[in-house]
Parts: structure tokens; sequence; C-alpha cells
């Protein structure tokens, strides 16, 4: 025990010693350790200043270069809109210069323009018959139909333009004629104006006509289209102007036309010398939809005919006025969407006591489309819409000329069928029927036709380009 506790009381003052030793350096290496510790905070501290200090500057050098950049920003952006400004006047210049050569171009490729169109026909009927200046044979003839024009135009200036066409016509021993021949100045996009010599906008298909090509079935009717004397010299004015989803065009001239040598002989005693057209006046509108079209026209002039012959005189005795107003009203439906075509037209003349009685007269034609092929149907009429004692107490004491003063009956049916076989070449082939003459000629000059019955046969073959 004694021994326990003396070992034991040793263990403690060592264990005591150490402790103390200990604490002794901890003190030691404490109070070192925060002299470190301050020294590296006073070094952190001064570097902090130097930092801040640096930080400041370097702020206030942004705030300078702001300031400088703000500036500069200011002259850039002034120079760039200067440039803007002038990149858009040259762009507007250069469009302006690119416009304007690309006009003068296209002025330069269409300034003469030429295109031309030909039919060659055929045509035979039961007998001799004649309208208007169209005759048509038993033995068969190619003049009725036949026919070659060229038309030339030339652009003046970009707005101005002189057209002039020429035309051979068989059923005038294909004397060469200038059908047409007119200036024409755009005043707008939506107007025009053309003065000179050129087709009586009468009808529906008056304009194009003399171009086989471009109506569906062989012929227009002839008792619409008959007279090939149907141009005047005139001005015209022409107006289109598009709402929605229709197309507005008006057309409105006033001219003149004359026939010196017109030369219809109405029989061995009388004959027509001369036929001359004033105060003439023709008002057209037409309305578009896509494939449809509607057409209302009301056409007035002043007929003048000269007589010759052994009887002429019996024509004024007999009140038969020389000096004759006639109008003409006329209204047209055409529709054509590529598969199916149609026309409808309807016109009333009303001569006021003249040297022809007063006609109303239609027709309908409507066909399709099978690849190149067209199949087409037509029917059409012609009444004398004066009364017949009128007409009989009109002509009395004119001998052979009642003929031809006669009043006219007819209805016909037609068809035929139309082969494309180019863009711009058709064959055609039609037939056309009439009847109903009602003890009259029908549609032909009695006094000019042999006709043997109340009908008449009449086949016709064409061949129409376009070039």
């Amino acid at each position: 025990m004694k021994k326990y506790t003396l070992f034991w009381y040793l263990y403690r003052s060592f264990s005591l010693s150490l402790f103390a030793l200990f604490l002794s350096f901890s003190s030691i290496s404490t109070a070192l350790d925060m002299g470190n510790v301050e020294g590296r905070i006073r070094t952190l501290e001064n570097k902090r200043d130097k930092d801040t200090a640096e930080i400041d500057s370097l702020e206030r050098e942004v705030k300078r270069l702001k300031r400088t950049l703000q500036s500069d920003a200011k002259q850039v952006d002034t120079r760039l809109k200067a440039v803007d400004k002038k990149v858009s006047q040259t762009k507007k210049t250069t469009h302006k210069r690119i416009e304007s050569v690309q006009k003068l171009v296209e002025l330069d490729k269409r300034r003469i323009t030429m295109n031309g169109f030909l039919t060659a026909g055929w045509a035979t009927t039961d007998d001799d018959v004649q309208i208007a200046d169209t005759k048509f044979e038993n033995d068969g003839t190619p003049r009725p139909d036949s026919k070659v024009g060229l038309q030339t135009s030339f652009w003046l200036t970009e707005q101005a333009s002189a057209t002039v066409q020429l035309l051979a016509l068989g059923n005038q021993r294909f004397d060469i004629d200038a059908g047409w021949g007119y200036l024409s100045y755009q005043l707008t996009d939506d107007l025009s104006v053309r003065g000179g010599r050129f087709k009586i906008p009468i009808y529906y298909l008056s304009d194009s006509q003399d171009v086989g090509f471009s109506y569906p079935s062989l012929r227009p009717p002839i008792e619409f289209y008959a007279d090939k004397h149907d141009t005047w010299e005139a001005i015209e004015l022409l107006y289109k102007i598009e709402t929605g989803m229709y197309i507005h065009s008006f057309q409105a001239g006033w001219g003149s036309f004359a026939y010196p040598d017109y030369d219809l002989s109405l029989s061995s005693n009388v004959m027509i010398s001369s036929l001359e057209g004033t105060d003439a006046y023709s008002l057209n509108y037409t309305v578009s939809r896509g494939p449809l079209n509607l057409r209302l026209g009301y056409s007035q002039f002043t007929i003048e005919t000269g007589v010759e012959g052994a009887k002429a005189a019996d024509v004024t005795t007999a009140g038969v006025g020389l000096d004759n107003i006639v109008p003409i009203a006329t209204a047209a439906i055409f529709y054509d969407d590529g598969t199916y075509t149609a026309i409808a037209e309807y016109a009333s003349v009303s001569p006021e006591d003249g040297l022809l009685p007063a006609e109303d007269k239609a027709y309908i034609l409507f066909g399709r489309y099978f690849g190149r092929w067209f199949p087409f149907l037509g029917w059409s009429t012609l009444e004398t819409s004066d009364d017949t004692n009128d007409i009989a107490a009109r002509i009395t004491a004119l001998g052979t000329v009642e003929e031809f003063l006669s009043a006219h009956e007819s209805k016909s049916q037609s068809f035929g069928i139309r082969y494309n076989a180019t863009k711009g070449t058709s064959v055609t082939f039609e037939y056309n029927h009439f009847t109903s003459f009602e003890d009259t000629s029908g549609p032909f000059i009695k006094a000019l036709s042999d006709i043997s019955g109340e009908s008449l046969n009449l086949m016709s073959v064409s061949f129409d380009a376009v070039f």
C-alpha cells in the first residue's frame, strides 16, 4: 500500500509536470500564432486598401469610358443613320434606274409586234344564197370564210402605240384592205383612248370576228355577223375597274362609216351604190367574274343610202326613207372555264321607216372540251318585228325591189366539232340547218338567192391558224 502510494504520488507529480510543460509550450505557440494572425491581418488590410483604391480607380475609368462610349455611340448612331439614309436613297435611285431600264428593254422588245391569222374554208349549200355581202354556193366555194390578216403594233412611247391591220377577205376576192388603223394612248392604268379605224363594237364578237381561231364554232352566227362592212372611223374611250371579284369594262365610241363603192344590186333595176353611217355612237358595258362575262350594249347611227338604176326614183316615191336612224340594243352572256363553253346573245334592230325592216334575233351555242376535241351545238332565231302590212305599204311600186325589202323569218340548228391540232391551229366542221322561213327567204336576200324550199342546209369545213 505504501509502495503503491509512493508510486502513485510520483506518477501524479510527473504527470503534472508534463501538463505544466505542455501548457507552457501551448502559451508560447498561441502567442506566436496570434502574432502571425495580426501580421497577416495587417497585410490583408493593406492589400484591401490597395484593392479598394484600385477598384475606385477602375470605377472612375469605367465611368470615363462609359461617357466616352456614349458620346461615341451617339456619333456612331448619327453616322449609321446617315449611312442608312444614303443607302435607302441609293436603293430607290437604283430601283428607279433598274425599272426604267427594264421598261426600256420591254419597250424595245415589244416596240414592234406582229401577229397574223388565216382561215382556209370551204362551204356548200342546197341552193345559191346570199346574206349581206356573203354568198354561199351549191357547187361549194372557199370565199365565205377564207381570209388572211396581218396586224402590226408599234409602240411610240410607254403609253402610246399605233396599230395597223391588213385584211384580205375571200368574199371580196382577197383584195387587201386596211381594216384597222388607229392610234392608242394609255391615259392611266385603267383608262385608254384610241382613234382611227376599227371594228364597230355592236355585238359581243365584233372585235374578233375576223379571227376564226378565236371563237368556238366555225363562224359566228350569220344572222349577226355576215356583213363584213363593219368598221368605222371613230374615237373610243375604254375604262376598266375592279371591285372585289368583279371586273367592270366600259366602252364608249363616236364616229361614222362610209362605203362609197358598196355596189349591192337589189335587182336589175335598182342598186345600192353607197352606204354611209353618220352620227354613229356605241355604248357598251361588260362585267366579268372568273369564267363568266355579261355584256350590255346600245348602238345607234343614221344610215344614208344612195340608190341607182332604172327604178331608183321609185324607191323615193314609195316613201322608203334613205336617211334612216337605226338603233340596235344587245345583250350577251359568255362562259368559258376551259372545259365548258357557252355563249348566248340577243339583238333588237329597230330602223325608223327606212330601207330595211326591224328585226329581233338571238342565238345560243354550247360545247364541251374532251382533250383537243370540242363538239358543240347551236340554235338561232330571226324574226321581223315590223307588221307585215307596214312592210307591204313601204315597198309598194318598187317592183322587184320587194324581194329585197321583204320580211325575214328563220330558225336554225347547228352542230359541229373542232379539233385543236396545235396551240395555234384548229380544224372545224359545222353543219347548219335553216328552217321555218314562213314564206320568206329566211335570213337571206330574196332577190340575190335561189331558194327552192322552206329550209336550207349549209355544210362547212375550215382550217384556222394564228401566228
